[in-house]
């Protein structure tokens, strides 16, 4: 079942790579971070979205990173549910799978986590 999840997740994310607007929200150390708001989804208690990492050095050979996050707006606290790797910026060409972690995460105020938690909450439909 997990590999099945693991899957469908991939094929997701090689979809949402395609024509999606990123918008800037951060930059630090030559990393820049993004969000797709039009990717906010609210469903029950919880908001879905994406966001990415473009990498000024690679990481793994990675260029730049994509994930979809899970969040709870009432405990602020968000999950991992997929990640995409790039060899290219800005999520570009063919995304490998990488395992993504399944524990909770409690951000730290004024940071991007939080910061993308927070909209995610407030724009989510």
């Amino acid at each position: 079942m997990k590999k099945l999840t693991i899957l469908l997740f991939s094929i997701l994310i090689s979809f949402n790579s395609f024509g999606v607007d990123w918008v800037d929200v951060f930059e630090s150390d030559g990393t820049t971070f993004y969000i797709d708001k039009d990717s906010f989804k609210k469903h029950n208690e919880n908001v879905y979205w994406w966001d990415m990492k473009s990498l000024s050095k690679p990481i793994a050979n990675f260029r730049s990173i994509t994930l979809y996050k899970q969040g709870e707006c009432g405990i602020h606290r968000f999950k991992v549910l997929a990640v995409n790797g790039y060899k290219r910026s800005m999520a570009k060409g063919s995304g490998k799978s990488i395992d993504a972690p399944s524990k909770w995460k409690y951000p730290e105020p004024k940071t991007v986590q939080s910061l993308g938690l927070t909209a995610a909450c407030e724009y989510a439909e």
